[in-house]
């Protein structure tokens, strides 16, 4: 399994993935001994990612590990192959029956895992750009000095040809690229990047599993992003104060469907945030107290404990990675 792969692995979850990634960009731009540095991140999207997977070479990823019983590489390969299929509308029209042998049965939990697997060999070749992955959200973090990206392209073209070699189709209009440059002055706009005779959009900003990042590392639209999620929540939560709900069930939608939009990747985030950010999110969980009729964890005491929670797994991690380094 790929370390740079966060999906799916014990101990490891979104948090443990955006947090590699700005720790990635941050280490880029405080390089100071590098003179001119900028960062550049390219998000892949996949066309159908678990629908163009092949069998054979899944059972060539699995035969190559030790880990694997070949009886399960076998059943693995029964799993995916000659599936019957057909399409229904409604309860007379009935498609004819097909068999097919590529990519796995949508719904399953088995087939985002089987994706990580099939891709497991698919990684960056250089420390300055490591490609990081969750399932099939795929970014190549870049370090570009003295404007010269020449390494990150190589790494574009090698990720590419990887992606053709094992019938994986990029989606290049919605692959789009970010460019982080805190430099005042002297700033050069680099050539676009081309993929599939597709000019790659650049963005600045972009939602990377969950979280809106954007070219200045800045949060205010992350912020707007999960104050319009709210709304609608604490709308149905004085609904549920209106039906005379009890305190326990009002607790529990809280927690739920409020508290786990705001806290969502938070110790990623919320470290950065202004004063006027910071009281949007600090408002709605006093307005919810009220509502709930009892004091709620504020924004600070959820980051405090979840930072120490992500600190220790990312330490974790973060060995991991520095001794295969």
């Amino acid at each position: 399994m790929d370390d740079h792969q966060f999906a799916y692995r014990k101990g490891r979850n979104t948090d443990d993935a955006l947090l590699f990634t700005l720790d990635t960009l941050y280490s880029h731009l405080e390089d100071s001994k590098s003179g001119k540095v900028s960062a550049r991140i390219m998000f892949f999207d996949f066309s159908s990612a678990f629908n163009t997977m092949q069998p054979h070479i899944l059972a060539n990823v699995l035969l190559g590990s030790d880990d694997v019983p070949h009886a399960l590489v076998r059943w693995v390969l029964d799993y995916l192959t000659n599936r019957s299929q057909f399409v229904r509308i409604g309860r007379d029209v009935v498609s004819d029956i097909m068999e097919c042998s590529t990519g796995a049965p949508q719904g399953t939990v088995l087939a985002p895992f089987l994706f990580t697997l099939y891709t497991s060999g698919i990684r960056s070749t250089d420390l300055s750009c490591p490609l990081i992955k969750f399932a099939d959200d795929t970014a190549l973090v870049g370090r570009i000095k003295n404007d010269d990206d020449r390494i990150y392209r190589e790494q574009i073209a090698n990720f590419v040809a990887e992606c053709d070699r094992n019938y994986l189709h990029l989606n290049v209009s919605k692959t789009k690229e970010l460019i982080i440059d805190f430099r005042r002055a002297n700033k050069i706009v680099p050539e676009p990047v081309v993929i599939d005779s597709k000019t790659v959009d650049r963005v600045t900003e972009y939602k990377y599993l969950g979280v809106v990042m954007d070219d200045q590392l800045k949060w205010d639209a992350h912020v707007e992003y999960v104050a319009k999620r709210l709304k609608p929540r604490m709308y149905c939560l004085r609904k549920l104060v209106s039906f005379d709900v009890n305190q326990n069930i009002l607790s529990i939608f809280y927690n739920s469907i409020i508290s786990s939009v705001w806290s969502y990747c938070i110790t990623s985030w919320v470290g950065n945030i202004n004063k006027t950010s910071k009281k949007v999110l600090d408002d709605t969980v006093i307005r919810a107290g009220r509502a709930v009729g009892k004091r709620l964890p504020m924004v600070d005491e959820v980051f405090d404990s979840r930072v120490m929670i992500s600190f220790i797994q990312f330490s974790r991690i973060s060995i991991t990675l520095s001794t295969l380094h």
